[in-house]
Protein backbone atom coordinates (compact mmCIF):
# COMPACT_ATOMS: atom_id res chain seq x y z
CA UNK A 1 0.00 0.00 0.00
CA UNK A 2 2.89 2.42 0.60
CA UNK A 3 3.62 2.68 -3.12
CA UNK A 4 0.19 4.28 -3.61
CA UNK A 5 1.37 7.46 -1.87
CA UNK A 6 4.37 8.11 -4.16
CA UNK A 7 4.34 11.46 -6.00
CA UNK A 8 6.78 12.07 -8.83
CA UNK A 9 5.99 15.79 -8.67
CA UNK A 10 7.86 16.31 -5.38
CA UNK A 11 9.15 12.78 -4.65
CA UNK A 12 7.15 12.53 -1.43
CA UNK A 13 5.37 9.40 -0.28
CA UNK A 14 6.24 5.95 -1.47
CA UNK A 15 7.88 3.13 0.44
CA UNK A 16 11.18 4.78 1.35
CA UNK A 17 10.83 5.80 4.97
CA UNK A 18 8.19 3.16 5.75
CA UNK A 19 5.84 5.95 6.85
CA UNK A 20 2.96 3.51 6.63
CA UNK A 21 3.94 2.39 10.15
CA UNK A 22 3.77 5.95 11.56
CA UNK A 23 1.03 8.49 12.24
CA UNK A 24 -0.73 9.93 10.36
CA UNK A 25 -0.43 7.27 7.62
CA UNK A 26 -0.98 4.26 9.88
CA UNK A 27 -4.33 5.74 10.96
CA UNK A 28 -5.75 6.32 7.48
CA UNK A 29 -8.92 4.37 6.69
CA UNK A 30 -7.24 2.70 3.70
CA UNK A 31 -4.62 1.24 6.06
CA UNK A 32 -7.05 -0.46 8.45
CA UNK A 33 -5.54 -3.65 9.93
CA UNK A 34 -2.05 -2.65 8.76
CA UNK A 35 -0.90 -2.98 12.37
CA UNK A 36 -1.54 -6.73 12.10
CA UNK A 37 0.67 -7.00 9.03
CA UNK A 38 3.40 -4.90 10.63
CA UNK A 39 3.32 -7.04 13.77
CA UNK A 40 4.00 -10.16 11.67
CA UNK A 41 6.72 -8.38 9.70
CA UNK A 42 8.26 -7.24 12.99
CA UNK A 43 8.99 -10.88 13.85
CA UNK A 44 10.64 -11.35 10.46
CA UNK A 45 12.65 -8.15 10.89
CA UNK A 46 13.93 -9.27 14.31
CA UNK A 47 15.43 -12.38 12.70
CA UNK A 48 17.66 -10.20 10.53
CA UNK A 49 19.03 -7.88 13.23
CA UNK A 50 22.83 -8.00 13.27
CA UNK A 51 25.64 -6.19 15.00
CA UNK A 52 26.02 -4.09 11.86
CA UNK A 53 22.39 -3.00 11.94
CA UNK A 54 18.95 -4.22 11.01
CA UNK A 55 16.92 -4.69 7.90
CA UNK A 56 15.04 -1.42 7.41
CA UNK A 57 11.26 -1.45 7.71
CA UNK A 58 11.10 0.18 4.29
CA UNK A 59 13.10 -2.61 2.60
CA UNK A 60 11.17 -5.29 4.48
CA UNK A 61 7.79 -3.90 3.42
CA UNK A 62 8.84 -3.77 -0.25
CA UNK A 63 10.39 -7.25 -0.09
CA UNK A 64 7.26 -8.65 1.57
CA UNK A 65 5.08 -7.10 -1.15
CA UNK A 66 7.28 -8.52 -3.91
CA UNK A 67 7.24 -11.94 -2.26
CA UNK A 68 3.46 -11.91 -1.83
CA UNK A 69 2.97 -11.05 -5.50
CA UNK A 70 5.38 -13.79 -6.58
CA UNK A 71 3.57 -16.30 -4.34
CA UNK A 72 0.32 -15.69 -6.25
CA UNK A 73 1.90 -16.05 -9.67
CA UNK A 74 3.68 -12.82 -10.52
CA UNK A 75 6.93 -13.23 -12.43
CA UNK A 76 10.02 -12.84 -10.22
CA UNK A 77 10.51 -9.23 -9.20
CA UNK A 78 14.00 -7.80 -8.77
CA UNK A 79 14.68 -6.33 -5.35
CA UNK A 80 17.08 -3.50 -4.62
CA UNK A 81 17.62 -2.72 -0.95
CA UNK A 82 18.91 0.47 0.60
CA UNK A 83 15.75 2.20 1.76
CA UNK A 84 15.89 4.00 5.08
CA UNK A 85 13.27 4.42 7.79
CA UNK A 86 11.70 7.75 8.69
CA UNK A 87 11.65 8.73 12.35
CA UNK A 88 8.31 10.52 12.09
CA UNK A 89 5.42 10.62 9.63
CA UNK A 90 5.36 14.35 8.96
CA UNK A 91 6.12 13.93 5.25
CA UNK A 92 2.77 12.12 4.91
CA UNK A 93 0.69 14.88 6.48
CA UNK A 94 -1.16 15.86 3.31
CA UNK A 95 -0.89 12.66 1.26
CA UNK A 96 -3.98 10.84 2.55
CA UNK A 97 -6.15 9.57 -0.30
CA UNK A 98 -9.27 11.70 -0.64
CA UNK A 99 -12.73 10.29 -1.09
CA UNK A 100 -14.64 13.48 -1.89
CA UNK A 101 -13.46 13.92 -5.47
CA UNK A 102 -14.95 12.87 -8.78
CA UNK A 103 -13.56 9.32 -9.14
CA UNK A 104 -12.48 9.78 -12.75
CA UNK A 105 -10.70 13.07 -12.09
CA UNK A 106 -9.16 11.64 -8.93
CA UNK A 107 -7.65 8.71 -10.83
CA UNK A 108 -6.29 11.00 -13.54
CA UNK A 109 -4.81 13.40 -10.96
CA UNK A 110 -3.29 10.51 -9.04
CA UNK A 111 -1.75 9.08 -12.21
CA UNK A 112 -0.21 12.48 -12.98
CA UNK A 113 1.14 12.92 -9.43
CA UNK A 114 2.66 9.45 -9.44
CA UNK A 115 3.90 9.51 -13.03
CA UNK A 116 2.03 6.32 -13.93
CA UNK A 117 0.65 5.01 -17.20
CA UNK A 118 -2.93 3.69 -17.22
CA UNK A 119 -1.62 0.09 -17.16
CA UNK A 120 0.59 0.85 -14.15
CA UNK A 121 -2.33 2.48 -12.32
CA UNK A 122 -4.52 -0.59 -12.88
CA UNK A 123 -1.77 -2.84 -11.51
CA UNK A 124 -1.31 -0.60 -8.46
CA UNK A 125 -5.02 -0.74 -7.69
CA UNK A 126 -5.15 -4.56 -7.76
CA UNK A 127 -6.35 -6.09 -4.50
CA UNK A 128 -6.03 -9.62 -3.22
CA UNK A 129 -9.30 -11.52 -3.43
CA UNK A 130 -8.60 -13.49 -0.27
CA UNK A 131 -11.82 -13.90 1.75
CA UNK A 132 -9.85 -13.77 5.01
CA UNK A 133 -8.19 -10.49 3.95
CA UNK A 134 -11.59 -9.06 3.01
CA UNK A 135 -13.07 -10.01 6.41
CA UNK A 136 -10.06 -8.56 8.25
CA UNK A 137 -10.59 -5.25 6.45
CA UNK A 138 -14.35 -5.26 7.04
CA UNK A 139 -15.50 -6.19 3.55
CA UNK A 140 -17.57 -9.04 2.16
CA UNK A 141 -18.32 -10.26 -1.33
CA UNK A 142 -16.57 -8.08 -3.87
CA UNK A 143 -14.90 -5.46 -1.65
CA UNK A 144 -18.10 -4.01 -0.28
CA UNK A 145 -19.33 -3.61 3.28
CA UNK A 146 -22.85 -4.36 2.00
CA UNK A 147 -23.22 -8.09 1.35
CA UNK A 148 -26.13 -7.45 -1.02
CA UNK A 149 -24.32 -5.21 -3.51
Amino acid sequence: RCAATFRQTDFRGGCNGASIRLAPEKDWRVNVAMDQVLRILGHVRAQFATAAGALSWADLIVLAGNTALEEVGSPPMPFQGGRVDATDGSRSDDLEPREDLNPILEVKDTMDLMGLTPHEMVALQARPRSPSQQRRLGYSGSWTTNCCE
